[in-house]
């Protein structure tokens, strides 16, 4: 172990400990989790949320009071962080309110929280429901002319890419995937992919939403390094109107197949305290209106 000069950038395969600029002092009935941001994610930035003293990434117990650590570590690309940067965001709770299978059920009767072409996806056609109340999403290379975007390796890359900075060429980070023709495409160990769901989104104001590791039966990768979905989502003028989400994914131990429909992650819901004054895309969220497998705001369109 030793000190890295943050003027310098993140190396790629390395992890870095860094103090986050907050610390929090919770009231006894209060408890906390954290998610990386989508921008983070997208960018192959693994940040884990250390609290002092607490056993879990990502976890802040009843009552929790302390210095928060952020370990950090870019699986491609030369990343120059700086003070202000934003990587987490924090949630916090006074009580589980996951739905669970009935109430999943009943919710989604009432709102059709997954959409095709603007209508409901019936829930008994929807993939790797296992009776827990979440619901499973699965990969879209239908009507994409590019399907994915690859990460490009250390060697193949030109530049830094800086957090703090918008307009990067995507042509200097990423490698854009057509669509195969066999409608197969293989994911090479331990590369990053950008992908998009098949299924359109909705998650009503008075709910929240968390994306979930696809299992381990199914595929040897990982779906998401973000994996939380704002209140509002795919949600306009008091209507479903759905939007895909984003996928993060590195296959590991080997290579991996994935065919179009296949399934790649798993959403829960759960009930929000109160509605939110202001919901996502209200404030020009840069995601609000996102299409096809979409890099990271930092990034100007392909």
């Amino acid at each position: 172990m030793f000190r890295h000069n943050l003027d310098q950038p993140l190396e790629p395969g390395a992890t870095y400990l860094i103090k986050a600029g907050q610390s929090v002092k919770f009231p006894k009935a209060i408890y906390g989790h954290v998610n990386a941001k989508s921008s983070t994610g997208r960018n192959d930035i693994h940040a884990r949320l250390v609290a002092d003293g607490v056993s879990s990434y990502d976890t802040m117990p009843h009552g929790f009071c302390g210095d928060l650590w952020f370990m950090i570590s870019s699986g491609h690309f030369l990343v120059q962080l700086g003070p202000g940067d934003q990587l987490s965001q924090l949630r916090l709770f006074d009580r589980d309110t996951k739905l669970d299978e009935t109430e999943m059920q009943i919710a989604y009767q009432k709102y059709g929280f997954l959409r095709r072409s603007g209508s409901p996806v019936p829930y008994e056609e929807i993939p790797t429901t296992e009776g827990d109340g979440m619901l499973g999403l699965t990969a879209d290379f239908s009507n994409l002319d590019v399907v994915a975007w690859r990460a490009k390796t250390l060697e193949q890359q030109e530049k830094v890419l800086v957090f703090n900075k918008r307009q990067h060429s995507p042509h200097s980070f990423f490698d854009p995937i057509e669509k195969p023709k066999n409608g197969r495409l293989v994911l090479e160990n331990g590369r990053f992919y950008i992908f998009v769901t098949r299924e359109a989104v909705c998650v009503p104001p008075e709910f929240a939403c968390e994306m979930a590791a696809v299992d381990h039966r199914r595929g040897e990768f990982r779906s998401h390094y973000a994996g939380f979905i704002d209140p509002g989502w795919g949600w306009e003028d008091g209507k479903p109107e759905g939007v895909a989400l984003v996928l993060e994914v590195r296959p590991f131990g080997r290579n991996e197949i994935i065919t179009e429909g296949a399934p790649v992650c798993r959403i829960s819901y759960e009930r929000m305290r109160e509605v939110p004054r202001v919901l996502y895309g209200k404030t020009g969220s840069h995601y609000v209106s996102q299409r096809g497998p979409r890099l990271s705001k930092h990034f100007r369109a392909a």
